[in-house]
């Protein structure tokens, strides 16, 4: 079953920022032209975006703005795993690949970690740039 997406894309301060939801949760968020094609090729435009808030929130200093946010991200069941211990991170605290690796009860996984982080599809709200090399 084919399920409808919607899009919006705005100007944030670190660029023009492309949302991408379904109606279970945000999917992608991203400042790449490419996400930003594929949205305006298979989505359908959006006036009422109800992520729009919770990035500008961001923007102003809020640090919590992203909790709760109903999320509908697709990917494998590591990268999901992987996805979820990223959204666990504090603000302000980091982790390196290996801390997440161990977490996952896996501590050679470290480059598998990191690809996972790398094919985060909503940056800034599931925190990717949390995450450092040691």
């Amino acid at each position: 079953m084919k399920q409808d997406l919607f899009f919006d894309l705005f100007d944030t301060p670190i660029g023009p920022l492309t949302l991408v939801w379904s109606e279970k949760g945000l999917k992608s968020a991203s400042y790449k032209k490419a996400a930003s094609g594929a949205a305006l090729k298979y989505s359908k435009r959006e006036k009422d975006n109800p992520f729009r808030t919770a990035f500008e929130a961001y923007f102003s200093g809020k640090d919590d703005a992203f909790k709760n946010m109903p999320l509908d991200i697709e990917g494998t069941s590591f990268q999901r795993r992987v996805w979820q211990l990223l959204l666990e991170i504090p603000s302000g605290e980091t982790r390196c690949y290996g801390d997440l690796a161990k977490a996952l009860g896996n501590p050679g996984a470290s480059r598998a970690v990191g690809w996972a982080n790398g094919q985060n599809p909503i940056s800034i709200a599931v925190p990717c740039h949390r995450v450092i090399g040691r």
